[in-house]
């Protein structure tokens, strides 16, 4: 054995992870860039004092492995980002004035600019975008999927996700390898998916079994690690996004379609183009567009880390079985944060 490989085994093993709350009973750390430093955040409350902090970590320890933050190259979407040390503060004092039926109209507004789409789609996307940052609360989550043909704005509706919603990953025609590493063994709920063309996925047995089962958060999917020669256990769970120019298979794709809405896709004329915003190329208006959508993005990790531990209230919406998973959920959040009776409603009816 070489020196080298001496010293590679002797170092302490570290694991990457997206974020870490020990499966909801530690407290939550998110990973974010802080001041260009890789690091997790976290919600610390003074009660005697009535103080609020944002607290922040390179690492965390007393586990095995140690858990670390990605750096900035290997987040797989567009990492949380401040620029300094206060920023983070600032956001938490922000996210202490607002409430799910500000947030949710902050999020239509900005879902709106860059979708053609009747307020139906409109709502359960807005609501979906707000109600991923609390995904790992769910007892189950269901998916959203989208049909449509080329220039019927479809994309657009998954990058408005992709630029709001939690840790949103977009991915086409990924290999397997990428679905496991991108789910990790630590803890569930570490990104969310949208799945472009999703109908050539349909054909891998491997890729459509993680799917099927990745709605609720204890399902675990067993893969024979060869470097280590033992069986590991991947996290599939995650709300995802499906999109696609036609349904896919029922006999093949049933467990993903059960789980899901289905909304049609049809070509429109939204106010702005989501891929412009994306690339404002120098352009002023353009820079602001996508600066609001950052803005709100880390308000809205902000309100997860004050509101996380909220202890869930109990809700009937006379429904049972599939229907109930589907719905209660997202309606037992919005519920449980005090969301107005009005927009409760309009959730229900659009659900």
């Amino acid at each position: 054995m070489t020196s080298q490989q001496t010293r590679e085994e002797s170092k302490p093993r570290e694991e990457t992870v997206y974020k870490y709350s020990k499966k909801g009973l530690d407290q939550l750390r998110e990973a974010a860039i802080v001041a260009g430093q890789p690091c997790f955040i976290k919600y610390h409350c003074d009660e005697e004092k009535n103080k609020h902090f944002v607290q922040w970590e390179p690492k965390i320890n007393g586990f095995t492995p140690t858990l670390r933050p990605p750096l900035r190259e290997e987040y797989p979407y567009n990492p949380y980002e401040f620029t300094a040390v206060e920023e983070p503060q600032r956001y938490l004092y922000a996210a202490m004035k607002e409430t799910p039926d500000t947030l949710l109209t902050k999020i239509k507004t900005q879902v709106k600019l860059f979708n053609d789409i009747s307020d139906k789609a409109a709502t359960l996307l807005s609501a979906n975008i707000f109600g991923s940052y609390f995904q790992d609360r769910f007892s189950t989550v269901h998916y959203l999927f989208v049909v449509g043909a080329n220039g019927t704005g479809k994309s657009a509706f998954g990058e408005t996700y992709e630029c709001l919603g939690y840790r949103a990953v977009n991915v086409t025609n990924a290999t397997e390898s990428f679905w496991f590493r991108i789910f990790g063994t630590v803890e569930y709920g570490q990104v969310t998916i949208i799945v472009e063309e999703f109908d050539r996925m349909e054909e891998n047995s491997q890729i459509m079994a993680m799917l099927k089962v990745g709605y609720q958060p204890n399902a675990k999917v067993p893969r024979m690690n060869n470097d280590l020669t033992k069986m590991e256990f991947f996290y599939p769970y995650c709300f995802k996004i499906a999109i696609s120019e036609k349904s896919p298979n029922e006999d093949k794709a049933r467990g993903v379609l059960d789980r899901s809405f289905k909304n049609m896709s049809y070509k429109g004329s939204p106010k702005y183009s989501i891929k412009e915003i994306r690339n404002p190329q120098g352009n002023t208006e353009r820079q602001k567009l996508f600066d609001d959508m950052d803005h709100l993005r880390k308000l809205l990790l902000a309100y997860r880390l004050l509101h996380i531990k909220d202890p869930y209230k109990e809700i009937d919406i006379g429904l049972d079985g599939r229907d109930e998973e589907l719905c209660k959920p997202l309606l037992q959040l919005f519920y449980t944060l005090g969301a107005s009776e009005e927009t409760q409603t309009d959730i229900e009816k659009k659900l």
